[in-house]
């Protein structure tokens, strides 16, 4: 039907352009580019299809299918295709000028040109997008407190990003590379922002630092899941209060949560209620206030505020940092058996581990436990803890070979965590081994990546191939048991 693509120069790129046509709000419409090796054999290819050409003069054709009409001009070695005959009234540049850097790192592309878009309409369109995000960001009914502020937080965060990017950026390209000889596909964002911008230093600081985790982040596992993040100050702050409400929420939960128990409670100060800030000149709530007046704080269990105390140093160092890996082994009827290890660089790591111990000790006779052994291995610094659960899916069973168990490690620099059989502590100590190792070989400034996500196919698609009937199975189980409760 499409005769081999004959015509068509398949040594160059081809694509589609995005012009805005001029106006109070200017409309976009799409002018699409293929690169012509012959012309008689194109024609040839596009009358097998569902149009007919019709030629105009020796620059100018129409492809007519019943009522739809698209015009084609010549220019070079390239036809431009357009809806309109005026949309090719231009002086279009050469693709190979604008595509020889994209073509050249990518296999398929997007780039947007935000230096080409009117400061009208980004002006239009950032205030629509402040509008929305402020009536989004209202506190739901019987939303908790702490899902709100992170809800807010993450919209907040995202709005500043934008406005950023929209204002301060010049180029943003999303790009798919796949190399045939060693099977590798890359999914790339890159931003180009303004010289000297504050979206320019923000980028730059975003991967300021190398992970801690950098010297295990490229090994050949099923996947990778990596980020070593540096927050910008208002981020940091944000991440900081939530901490303060989910420290609250954490201890009501708990005390409700304990039967017969309760931490012995040392008293804070609680300030009285205040009200959201106001922006000055206005005196309206600044931009992601709640509008409502603070809660009075209740009393913190100390084992609660060590650990929020070391998350919100954390937060202040403006650095997340962590990483989850999956391993795999064969079980013995060759199907791959799975290990979840991951890990969160944290400040202030013996307060942690001190007050979430304590913490465990409380919910260990909980009923969604099975069992949670405490101090039941060290390594290098670092105390596990064994927790299982009482309700396992055959899913999991199936990924980890059997009712997997969660191993936690606490340490002065680190939380670390495991999921499978018991091999799995074993092989999570393999992983500090290396962590620790600190090899002199880190990755360079140019090669720090803020987040990335590495997968590597071959052992999923054995998985599936091994257990896809059972898990389809166990899909309509639990669809049906979700409907019931629905009911």
């Amino acid at each position: 039907k499409l005769n081999d693509l004959k015509g068509i120069d398949k040594d160059k790129p081809f694509g589609m352009l995005v012009f805005l046509r001029p106006g109070l709000i200017p409309q976009p419409y799409p002018v699409s580019l293929v690169p012509v090796k012959n012309l008689s054999d194109l024609i040839g290819t596009v009358s097998n299809g569902p149009f007919k050409v019709k030629k105009i003069d020796d620059t100018h054709y129409d492809l007519v299918m019943d009522n739809n009409t698209i015009h084609a001009l010549l220019v070079g070695d390239y036809a431009w295709l357009a809806s309109e005959v005026d949309q090719l009234d231009f002086e279009f540049p050469h693709p190979g000028d604008f595509t020889k850097r994209l073509a050249a790192r990518y296999d398929i592309s997007f780039e947007f040109n935000l230096t080409s878009v009117p400061e009208g309409m980004k002006n239009i369109f950032l205030d629509f997008l402040r509008a929305s995000t402020e009536t989004s960001m209202q506190q739901r009914d019987g939303e908790p407190d702490a899902g709100y502020q992170l809800r807010r937080l993450n919209a907040m965060n995202s709005l500043d990003f934008l406005e950023q990017l929209i204002l301060q950026g010049e180029r943003l390209t999303f790009g798919l590379s796949v190399d045939p000889k060693t099977k590798r596909a890359s999914i790339e964002a890159d931003v180009q922002a303004k010289p000297d911008s504050g979206l320019s230093q923000l980028l730059q600081d975003v991967s300021a630092r190398t992970s801690y985790f950098s010297s295990i982040l490229r090994e050949d596992t099923p996947l990778t899941f990596s980020m070593s993040w540096m927050m910008p100050p208002s981020n940091q702050k944000r991440l900081a209060d939530f901490f303060e409400t989910a420290e609250q929420e954490v201890a009501s939960q708990l005390a409700n949560a304990i039967a017969g128990k309760k931490f012995e409670e040392k008293p804070s100060a609680a300030p009285a209620a205040t009200e959201v800030p106001k922006v000055a000149s206005t005196g309206k709530p600044k931009r992601g206030g709640t509008g409502k007046p603070k809660k009075p704080k209740i009393p913190v269990p100390q084992p609660i505020k060590d650990v929020f105390d070391s998350l919100r140093a954390t937060a202040l160092t403006g650095h997340i940092d962590f990483f989850a890996q999956f391993a795999a082994d064969s079980k013995s009827n060759g199907s791959p058996e799975f290990t979840l290890l991951g890990g969160a660089k944290v400040a202030d790591g013996t307060k942690l581990a001190s007050g979430l111990t304590e913490i465990l000790k409380q919910i260990k006779d909980r009923p969604g436990l099975a069992a949670l052994d405490f101090n039941i291995d060290t390594h290098k610094g670092v105390t596990f803890h064994r927790l299982l659960g009482s309700e396992i899916r055959r899913s999991d069973e199936l990924m980890y070979g059997g009712k997997p168990a969660l191993y936690i490690g606490l340490g002065s620099q680190a939380v670390w965590f495991a999921i499978g059989q018991p091999a799995a502590l074993t092989q999570l100590k393999q992983v500090i081994d290396r962590v620790e190792a600190a090899p002199a070989a880190r990755p360079s400034g140019s090669d720090r990546i803020p987040f990335q996500l590495t997968m590597h196919m071959k052992r999923w698609i054995e998985f599936g191939q091994a257990n896809g009937e059972e898990l389809q199975q166990e899909a309509i189980k639990q669809r049906d048991k979700a409907l019931a409760a629905q009911q």
